[in-house]
């Protein structure tokens, strides 16, 4: 069960930033663990690629409005970007900031759908 704090939390990010949904969570580098909403989906599909599936059937306006807030990697010499979004999933890419080739890791996610 969430804690007080994280409830409260997320009803600020709703409310300062004009969203009706707000959605969180964590992928390891091998996309086997992480927090996740409940009916969500993580995988690697490749070095520094992955795939979330959502159950959210985003449609017309919702699809382009949706916004990813944040997509911060856990390694502070890899870099996490959001690549494509569709209707049930977005895609992240973790590349390493040196070399700016695809490298596995680990990176938090905040999606959120604009009011």
């Amino acid at each position: 069960m969430a804690s007080i704090y994280a409830v409260l939390r997320q009803a600020y990010w709703v409310l300062s930033l004009g969203l009706k949904r707000l959605f969180f969570g964590f992928c390891n580098s091998n996309a086997t663990a992480g927090q996740r909403p409940s009916g969500w989906t993580l995988a690697r599909n490749g070095e520094g690629d992955y795939t979330i599936t959502h159950n959210l059937g985003l449609g017309g306006d919702e699809t382009d409005q949706f916004v990813v807030l944040q997509a911060q990697n856990t390694d502070p010499d890899r870099h996490a970007v959001v690549t494509s979004v569709a209707a049930n999933t977005f895609h992240v890419h973790t590349f390493n900031l040196s070399s700016g080739a695809l490298a596995d890791s680990g990176f938090y996610f905040y999606f959120g759908i604009p009011s």
